[in-house]
Order: C-alpha cells, then structure tokens, then sequence
C-alpha cells in the first residue's frame, strides 16, 4: 500500500511539472505573439495623409500578416486541446485573449467587415467556453477550430485589399 501512495505522488509531481512546463510554454507564446504585435504596429503606425494609397490586391501585409499568426496559433492550441488527457486552458484563454486583442487593433475599415464581427464573435465564443469552473474540452477544441477559421477567413479578405476595405467603407456610408 506505501508503494502505491508513493508511486501517487511521483506521478502527482510528474503532472504538476508537466502543467508548469505547459504554463511557461503558454506563456513564452504569448509573450512572443504580443511582441510581435507590438513590434509589428510600431512599423506600420505612419499618420494617414502620408500613408501610399491603397491598390487593389495591396492589403495591409502586417495586418495579414497578424492575423495569420493568430490562426494559426489558435489552430495550435486547438489540437493541443483536443489531444490533451489535461488540456491547458489558461494557455488557450491567453491565445484567444490576444487573438481578440490583435483583430481589436485592426483598422476602423475592416472592423465594419461581416468577417471580422464573426472573428469577433467566434473568439468570444471561446472565451465564454473557457470562463467555466470545469470547461468542456470537446466543445472548447471545436470552438477554437472554429475561430481559427473565422480569423482565416478575415486575412483572406484583408488580403483581398482594396476591394474588401472599399466594401466596408461603402456600406458603412451614404446608401447605394
């Protein structure tokens, strides 16, 4: 009976050292996406009169670019999630909390887009999934799949350049 009470509490420190690796491991992502982000706005912050005009096909690379990182960091967690007897969900709330952090940030053109209100959404979605006392791993991972298309989704029209952001602002404006 000692030997299984102390083969417990080797394999209790193995799981505790295996969710403070997946923590630090959470958190040195996080830390290096919001570097990213910020290393990212300070390149593109130039005042709007002296910013080259926008082409068709031109979109915002560093956008893009953000996006597609919070996809697929999103599509990472997501498999970590559902393949994880103990998933990590403090790492995927951090992951959602910079994703909605990063299409927060996106310019006030693309922010009237149906794709980035779904981004929005879906993130949130997540979000709401995790808050639980005891979150439901199934439908926390398919949340997380889906947000990570939705976030696709909204690069691939950011991508589209100016024919996305001429839509929004056409249809925020004057009637047709």
């Amino acid at each position: 009976m000692q030997g299984m009470l102390h083969y417990r509490s080797k394999v209790a420190a193995a799981q505790e050292d295996l969710r403070r690796v997946l923590v630090l491991a959470g958190a040195a992502t996080m830390l290096a996406l919001g570097v990213m982000a910020v290393a990212q706005a300070q390149t593109s912050q130039t005042p709007p009169n002296l910013a080259p005009a926008q082409q068709p096909g031109s979109a915002e690379p560093e956008v893009v670019g953000r996006l597609r990182t919070v996809e697929q960091a999103l599509n990472q967690t997501q498999s970590e999630v559902s393949g994880s007897q103990q998933p990590n969900f403090p790492q995927a709330s951090s992951t959602v909390e910079a994703g909605l952090r990063t299409i927060r940030e996106l310019p006030q053109q693309a922010q009237g887009q149906q794709d980035w209100r779904e981004a929005r959404q879906k993130l949130e979605q997540v979000q709401q999934f995790l808050r639980g006392e005891r979150p439901d791993q199934q439908q926390v991972a398919s949340a997380l799949g889906d947000a990570a298309k939705a976030v696709g989704t909204l690069a691939t029209s950011m991508s589209a350049g100016g024919e996305a952001s001429g839509q929004a602002r056409s249809g925020s404006g004057a009637a047709r």
